[in-house]
């Protein structure tokens, strides 16, 4: 196996001298610096992968889906749609939520807040021109 090996590196030792080393142009340094400026000043256009429009109709059908549920009880929606909701029993009860006043504050400021983080973000930008 060593034999293998020596051989190959005297037949990569033979081309490597044949072929000889090639030396860069002169103005190579200047040419590659001018190809990593370009690269540098260009920008990365930032598309998200979910559209606003996308955004928006996922909203609208969340929000929809609600209204729904509030305005028409489920016994005739699902009534309408042929879906009984006697069929679909199967005798587990869930426990009606609770909330202490602390916990509805807490998701109340939290919203608030997420709900100022674009507006603030758009103001830190203009303000300082930030790209």
């Amino acid at each position: 196996m060593e034999e293998q090996s020596k051989k190959q590196d005297q037949i990569i030792k033979k081309l490597i001298v044949e072929a000889g080393t090639e030396s860069p142009s002169p103005d190579f340094k200047l040419k590659l610096m001018e190809a990593i400026r370009e690269k540098a000043e260009q920008k990365v256009v930032y598309k998200p992968l979910i559209t606003r429009k996308t955004w928006i109709g996922i909203a609208a059908v969340f929000i929809g889906i609600i209204v729904i549920s509030v305005l028409f009880p489920t016994t005739g929606l699902l009534s309408g749609l042929g879906l009984e909701p006697s069929k679909f029993e199967t005798g587990i009860s869930l426990p009606k939520p609770e909330f202490s006043k602390t916990f509805i504050y807490g998701v109340l400021f939290l919203s608030l807040f997420l709900f100022q983080v674009p507006f603030l973000k758009k103001y830190v930008e203009a303000k300082y021109q930030i790209d």
